[in-house]
C-alpha cells in the first residue's frame, strides 16, 4: 500500500528492475496460458470439442494465443 509520495516512487522503482519484470512477465504468461487452457476445457465440458481432430487443434489454439499473449505482455512491459 502506497501511503506516501516516496514510498509510492520506491515501489516504482522495485518494479522496474529486470529480475522483477522478468519475473512479471513468467506470471503473466502462466495466466494467459491458465485463461485459454480454462476455455478450451470449459467448451470441452460442453461437448463442443468432441472428436480427436478438434481436440488437437484446439491445443494449437491454444498454445498460439498463449504465445501472442504472452508477446504482448513483454511488449508492454518493456
Amino acid at each position: 500500500m502506497s501511503q506516501t509520495p516516496a514510498h509510492f516512487q520506491a515501489m516504482l522503482q522495485l518494479l522496474q528492475q529486470t529480475h522483477i519484470t522478468i519475473l512479471l512477465w513468467f506470471m503473466g504468461s502462466a495466466l494467459g496460458y491458465h485463461l485459454c487452457n480454462g476455455i478450451r476445457f470449459i467448451l470441452q465440458d460442453t461437448m463442443v470439442l468432441q472428436s480427436r481432430h478438434m481436440l488437437r487443434y484446439s491445443a494449437q489454439v491454444v498454445l498460439t494465443l498463449s504465445l501472442f499473449m504472452s508477446l504482448l505482455l513483454g511488449v508492454y512491459l518493456w
